[in-house]
């Protein structure tokens, strides 16, 4: 259905035609929703290349990576984001704290891509979580 609009000052759509409008844009209407990846390393804190390995499903943009901890690390924690084993973004995870700020990322993937996360420096802290978040490229 077309979209009906009048040219005319003051005139008015008829409810049928209102209605028509919404569901008209109802299907035109595209949702990104973004979708939450995570890298879970329990345990201790130990220093780990390369692992795990995440294949994307189809294209995707990769938007926001941040870390957590069960146990915060007594020193700066350094993570690495890896595209295809070169680094795309490090996030660090601050002495103390058991959440890092996120850092924002625009890189897109295919499905011959891959993820990895590297964790360069750590002391102390255990149960640590990579949360990566994405949408699908349409």
């Amino acid at each position: 259905m077309a979209l009906v609009y009048r040219l005319v000052k003051g005139s008015r759509l008829t409810h049928a035609e209102l209605d028509g409008n919404f569901e008209d844009l109802d299907d035109r209407l595209v949702l990104i929703t973004p979708k939450l990846l995570t890298a879970s390393f329990p345990g201790a804190g130990a220093v780990t290349t390369g692992k795990p390995r995440w294949y994307p499903p189809s294209n995707i943009t990769l938007q926001s990576m941040y870390v957590t901890a069960g146990v915060a690390p007594t020193a700066d924690g350094v993570f690495t984001l890896k595209k295809n084993g070169s680094s795309i973004a490090t996030n660090t995870l601050s002495n103390g704290s058991s959440k890092s700020s996120a850092t924002t990322l625009t890189t897109t993937l295919t499905p011959s891509d891959y993820l990895t996360v590297d964790i360069t420096s750590i002391t102390g802290g255990e149960a640590f979580t990579v949360l990566i978040s994405y949408t699908v490229t349409p």
